[in-house]
């Protein structure tokens, strides 16, 4: 039934049932993942920022689950679904209702893409997804790219050398702020 409901696009009664299947299998990946993401796709917006939290924190158990439970055909497979689906979540945060969601964005984005480094460093298709999730930070990043801020330059140019290491094409997005000035609308501090 929650399969069902995934696949006919039914957020509320796949969250229903996902929910109710990982009561019964409390170490199913699947139903671990997915009632945690109907959840937050389902969510009111004040408790946006608590399920990227959530979400967050279900990476290493998520990605680990599916590599130690999962034939290898599938595991490639699950993974990229599952990422995916963090993607499409990370989006509908980032341009949902809650400004203080979209602040945990990249924070969620930056640890998915580290565990699927970590745990499946020689597979290209889920590094892939990794490279997806680092370069759409640097999206984010852009907005704030020239104000001076050391961490915010140092974030862009780690992630940008991580991202060129699988792909050597690479360049970011280059800064929206027209004028580099001390009294920048853009600055930070």
């Amino acid at each position: 039934l929650a399969r069902r409901a995934k696949e006919e696009n039914d957020s509320t009664n796949a969250a229903k049932y996902y929910s109710k299947f990982l009561e019964e299998n409390p170490n199913s990946w699947e139903a671990r993942f997915y009632s945690a993401y109907y959840q937050a796709l389902n969510c009111k917006v004040i408790e946006a920022p608590s399920m990227c939290t959530k979400l967050t924190k279900l990476a290493e158990p998520i990605l680990t689950a599916i590599k130690d439970n999962e034939t290898e055909e599938n595991q490639t497979k699950y993974v990229v679904e599952v990422a995916e689906k963090m993607y499409d979540i990370s989006i509908l945060f980032e341009k949902g209702n809650s400004s203080k969601a979209s602040g945990f964005v990249p924070t969620m984005l930056l640890t998915w893409g580290a565990k699927l480094e970590k745990i499946y460093p020689e597979n290209t298709e889920i590094i892939n997804q990794a490279v997806k999730f680092w370069m759409k930070v640097i999206d984010m990043f852009s907005e704030m790219r020239g104000t001076g801020v050391p961490a915010i330059e140092d974030g862009i140019k780690e992630l940008t050398e991580k991202i060129q290491k699988y792909n050597g094409e690479y360049t970011p997005t280059e800064s929206k702020i027209t004028q580099h000035t001390s009294d920048s609308p853009n600055r930070l501090y």
